[in-house]
């Protein structure tokens, strides 16, 4: 029997395997990078996952901190962010904050200029002004503040914050 694939046939196909390409690339976007230390095991909150990545974590604090859409600002947040876990010596957990900002509803611009401002710093693509580079804590900007050197927007780019 002789199959009939019409030019109506021939766009089902192809809406078909748009849909299946679109559906596969959410998949490999959402999936997390290999050596991603993602863990079910409950935390702080109750059913949050323990994140101790570091470029999710850095990527969570730039969310959460951005105060608008500044591209030097978020790298800013990301070094610092950087700067503050090397300081620890590891990574806090983020899940719980992770949890929360997916339960509000991620805005996917914001989260993916998040990841870019930290992978543009970790890869060193991205230089910050000398004045914000050893920066690891954040805060809102104050006038007159004598430690402050850095100020991005309406946020305090500090070093030597309080372990």
């Amino acid at each position: 029997m002789k199959q009939d694939f019409s030019r109506t046939n021939r766009l089902t196909l192809a809406q078909c395997a748009g849909l299946y390409l679109a559906a596969a690339m959410i998949v490999i976007g959402c999936t997390p990078p290999p050596g991603a230390n993602l863990r079910a095991e409950p935390s702080g909150d109750a059913g949050a996952p323990t994140v101790t990545d570091t470029r999710l974590c850095a990527a969570v604090a730039t969310y959460s901190l951005a105060t608008g859409d500044h591209w030097d600002q978020r790298a800013a947040i990301a070094n610092a962010t950087l700067n503050r876990f090397r300081k620890l010596g590891m990574v806090p957990d983020c899940g719980p904050t992770l949890t929360r900002i997916v339960g509000a509803g991620l805005n996917t611009y914001r989260w993916q200029a998040s990841l870019d401002a930290v992978d543009s710093i970790r890869s060193g693509s991205y230089q910050l002004p000398l004045a914000c580079v050893r920066a690891d804590t954040v805060s809102p900007a104050v006038a007159g503040s004598a430690r402050t050197h850095c100020v991005i927007a309406d946020l305090a780019f500090h070093e030597g914050g309080a372990r």
